[in-house]
């Protein structure tokens, strides 16, 4: 995701249009524990997509984290 983002984000910026969408989940807003790793790593995805987006406000842009819920294994 990281390196995604840096690799185009640049050319984006530069034609003044573009979108990222970012899979997290719904399990970042909270603290799951035994699966406290995964939890985590859904936080980050959240908190930097926000930080993100509001860097490149006014740009033409737009960043947004889809956050799913749990799924069924079938």
């Amino acid at each position: 995701m990281l390196r995604l983002t840096h690799t185009f984000l640049p050319a984006m910026v530069e034609r003044g249009e573009g979108r990222i969408l970012n899979t997290a989940s719904v399990a970042g807003f909270e603290a799951g524990p035994l699966l406290n790793v995964y939890h985590a790593t859904k936080a980050f995805v959240l908190s930097w997509t926000e930080g993100l987006s509001l860097e490149l406000e006014g740009t033409g842009l737009s960043v947004i984290a889809l956050c799913p819920g749990p799924t069924t294994g079938e």
